[in-house]
């Protein structure tokens, strides 16, 4: 029997995204995430990184106009609760609050600023 080289073993195992493990780092349950490669999986990576800008921009005081930064931050984690949850920001923090920091974990592991990662 001919043993598959190594390459075609490795070709042969199923695929995770980024998003699917930056889910898992922060605790979220991978079925809510799109599949890599379609127009959901590029908005949700997108609006992650914005959301952690707006974050970034905030705690280093670089904002131009901290309410209307605010407000983009808060509309940007709704739009997150949406479409990981599909449920508004309202409704995912009554169903399990901790699910808004795994949410904003998510969006910084994404973005790279793992330093406004906070524990849950």
């Amino acid at each position: 029997m001919e043993k598959f080289p190594s390459s075609k073993i490795e070709s042969l195992k199923p695929e995770v995204s980024l998003l699917e493990e930056f889910a898992i780092d922060a605790g979220i349950d991978v079925t809510t995430i799109p599949k890599a490669g379609t127009v959901a999986y590029a908005r949700l990576w997108d609006t992650c990184k914005e959301y952690s800008k707006e974050v970034h921009l905030e705690m280093v005081g670089k904002e131009t106009d901290p309410s209307e930064s605010q407000s983009r931050r808060r509309r940007l984690h709704n739009e997150l609760c949406t479409m990981i949850f599909g449920i508004d920001h309202a409704s995912v923090a009554k169903r399990d609050y901790k699910n808004l920091k795994r949410i904003a974990n998510l969006a910084h592991f994404v973005s790279g600023r793992e330093q406004y990662i906070e524990e849950v």
